[in-house]
């Protein structure tokens, strides 16, 4: 997360939350919501689906068989397109 997006009290808990072995369920979900407070969750999906479609383009025209092409494009239909 880039800094300028979080407060001062988000990025402590950021820090003692982010890949605590000892995480709990409380601390899952408020990691959860610093993310989503914050927009993070957001500017991720805006680059997933910039580098699918990026990904898409060369898939295209790639020297692949058409089911090949045909199966990694619905594959990375499926990574963008999850719910959760």
């Amino acid at each position: 997360l880039p800094n300028s997006s979080r407060s001062r009290s988000q990025s402590a808990r950021l820090r003692e939350l982010f890949g605590n072995p000892d995480l709990d369920a409380d601390g899952a979900t408020e990691l959860r919501e610093i993310i989503e407070a914050t927009g993070a969750r957001e500017r991720i999906e805006q680059m997933i689906r910039v580098r699918t479609e990026a990904a898409l383009g060369v898939l295209d025209t790639a020297p692949i068989h058409g089911e090949a092409r045909a199966a990694l494009a619905a594959l990375a239909g499926h990574v963008v397109d999850r719910q959760n």
